[in-house]
C-alpha cells in the first residue's frame, strides 16, 4: 500500500458511520467511517483525528522543546493537548488553544486509538505512535508513515521505533514468564512453553483487513 493510499484511507475514516443491519450486514458491523450522530451523544473523536491526519500529510508532530507549545515552559503536556489545539482552536487566542487543550485532550486521545483500531481492521494499515531519543514516554509524532524520520538524532524512522518498543515488551513479556515458569517447573519447561507460544503467534496468518473482505 503506497503512502497515498493510506492518505485516502485517512480521508474515509471522516465518513459517516454506518453500522446498519441488512441481508448483508446482519451484525451491524460498521461499513462506513468514524463520524457520528452527535444528536446521539457520542462525538466522532476519531474522525476528527483523521481529519487532522488527512490535512497534514498523515502526520502529526509535537516539538516537546518548543518553549511555546512544549512541556517544560510551553503550554501543551503531551501530544493530545497539542492536537486538541489544533483541532478545536486553530487560529484562535492563545486562551482559547489551553482551553482545549485541557478540556479536549481526552477526545484527542480517544480518537487517536479508535482511529488505529479502525485502520488495522478495515485497511490493515498501522497508526504508529512514536518516541524519540530525550522524550521518555512522551509521544511527539502520530503517523501513517513508517518511513517517516521521527528521531533527529539517531534518524530513526517510525517503522523503526516501532520495532525497537515491540523488541523491548516482548522481550519483557518471554523473559518474566521464563523465570516464573523455569523456578516452578524448570529451565527446559519454560523453554518449551515459550517456543510452542512463540509458534503458535507466528504460524497463524495476519488476518484479512475488513474492506477487502466485505467488498
Amino acid at each position: 500500500m503506497t503512502h497515498d493510499d493510506k492518505i485516502a484511507a485517512l480521508d474515509l475514516a471522516t465518513e459517516q458511520t454506518n453500522q446498519k443491519q441488512t441481508k448483508e450486514n446482519p451484525e451491524g458491523i460498521n461499513l462506513g467511517g468514524l463520524t457520528r450522530n452527535r444528536s446521539d451523544g457520542r462525538s466522532g473523536y476519531g474522525s476528527e483525528v483523521a481529519s487532522l491526519l488527512t490535512a497534514n500529510n498523515g502526520t502529526f508532530r509535537w516539538d516537546i522543546n518548543d518553549p511555546v507549545v512544549g512541556k517544560k515552559e510551553g503550554m501543551f503536556n503531551n501530544i493530545y493537548e497539542a492536537m486538541a489545539a489544533e483541532i478545536h482552536a486553530r487560529g484562535g487566542s492563545l486562551r482559547m488553544k489551553m482551553e482545549a487543550a485541557e478540556y479536549r485532550a481526552h477526545e484527542a486521545r480517544s480518537g487517536v486509538s479508535s482511529l488505529a483500531k479502525w485502520l488495522e481492521e478495515h485497511y490493515g494499515v498501522p497508526l504508529y505512535r512514536c518516541t524519540a531519543s530525550g522524550t521518555g514516554n512522551h509521544v511527539i509524532a502520530i503517523t501513517a508513515n513508517p518511513d517517516l524520520i521521527v528521531d533527529e538524532a539517531t534518524g530513526q524512522t517510525a517503522i523503526e521505533r516501532q520495532v525497537q518498543k515491540d523488541e523491548s515488551a516482548v522481550l519483557g513479556q518471554m523473559g518474566a514468564a521464563y523465570r516464573r515458569l523455569g523456578r516452578e517447573r524448570g529451565e527446559q519447561f519454560a523453554r518449551d512453553v515459550i517456543v510452542k507460544a512463540a509458534s503458535d503467534v507466528v504460524n497463524v496468518p495476519l488476518p484479512s483487513p475488513r474492506h477487502n473482505a466485505l467488498k
